[in-house]
């Protein structure tokens, strides 16, 4: 996978004020990673069902990417990032990944564009990398000198720029780890909830292009969570996943942010947000209902945690539903450039 869950993201996201902090890792998955650049991890891996197509790299994509993120919604949107701690002193690398640009700036709506460029930095055995997360924020206004936003909130920033803090949930999350000597891992998450659809592809293609449906392919969530009939109407988000602002229906949560946020205690150590415990790897005994992906493996027992990963999985099939949803979920290709894309369709 491009990554590993490693810590809960302690936000209310029913709660537009304030921000995420993440003291210890980006709440996807990116942050172990580096261990893992170049060979899979067993009791990951084995999992897939669908295996991606490794292919040793031929040529380096360079020390910087280019994310182009596109706006093709109604609405104007700020995009936010937040990025991943390094790996631990003995591992070569200490600290966050550096916010590319200024952390988040505004992009107009039906069309609009932002270029970032994103430099590498140094990791282990003279290679460089980046890992983090881009994600959309919504309904952005300034009240002074601070500034609120309907989801994807920093903190009171007009642009995320403080490493470790990112946007409160619910929004789904483009996810990405960089490696100048090997392969990109990227995926789409809604680890978080999601406030609108999302999707990723390559668009410079600098290795192998072929390869199976994980290789250098777009991933993507297409559903619109973000619609109802009626307030009572569950077809695209479940009643107690809806997140408002006054009456406006702005995310689909999940069921980690709807039960157990603002309570630290419950979060670090939770069967609904598969922390502590509840985060064992395949084939564990001693947690209960684990939350990794079981039949995927052969092994018995559901594949989906809790309710929420069910209702995101069976309308995203290839996004992240879970932490530990690796096994359908995880792409990888050598580009110097890719396109995200809000509102996708």
């Amino acid at each position: 996978m491009v990554l590993i869950h490693d810590s809960v993201d302690q936000c209310v996201s029913k709660n537009i004020e304030g921000g995420c902090m993440h003291s210890k890792s980006v709440s996807l998955c990116i942050i172990l990673f580096l261990s893992l650049m170049l060979v899979f991890s067993v009791s990951v891996y084995a999992q897939r069902t669908s295996t991606p197509t490794q292919i040793a790299p031929k040529v380096s994509a360079g020390g910087t990417r280019t994310v182009t993120i596109i706006n093709n919604c109604d609405q104007d949107i700020w995009w936010g990032v937040i990025t991943s701690q390094k790996a631990q002193k003995d591992q070569c690398a200490t600290g966050y990944y550096k916010h590319p640009g200024n952390g988040g700036d505004k992009i107009n709506k039906n069309g609009g564009r932002a270029t970032i460029t994103v430099p590498l930095e140094p990791i282990c055995n003279a290679n460089k990398g980046w890992s983090g997360n881009f994600y959309a924020r919504t309904g952005c206004k300034q009240f002074g000198n601070a500034w609120t936003c309907e989801t994807g909130n920093c903190g009171g920033q007009e642009h995320c720029s403080k490493e470790g803090v990112g946007g409160a949930p619910p929004h789904g999350q483009a996810e990405f780890f960089f490696d100048m000597n090997g392969n990109d891992f990227y995926d789409i998450s809604g680890v978080d909830g999601y406030n609108m659809t999302i999707a990723i592809k390559p668009t410079s293609i600098v290795g192998n292009t072929k390869g199976n449906e994980f290789w250098c392919t777009e991933s993507a969530c297409k559903f619109n969570f973000v619609q109802e009939k009626n307030t009572d109407d569950e077809t695209y988000c479940p009643k107690h996943m809806k997140v408002r602002v006054g009456n406006k229906l702005v995310g689909c949560t999940s069921d980690c942010q709807a039960y157990d946020a603002g309570h630290g205690d419950k979060m670090a150590n939770s069967w609904y947000c598969c922390s502590g415990s509840w985060s064992g790897p395949a084939g564990r005994k001693d947690c209960g209902n684990c939350c990794h992906l079981k039949k995927a493996s052969g092994l018995t027992g559901t594949p989906f945690p809790v309710p929420s990963s069910k209702w995101f999985k069976d309308k995203c099939p290839k996004a992240y539903a879970w932490p530990q949803d690796d096994a359908s979920s995880t792409f990888s290709c050598q580009s110097k450039a890719y396109e995200v894309t809000f509102c996708a369709k």
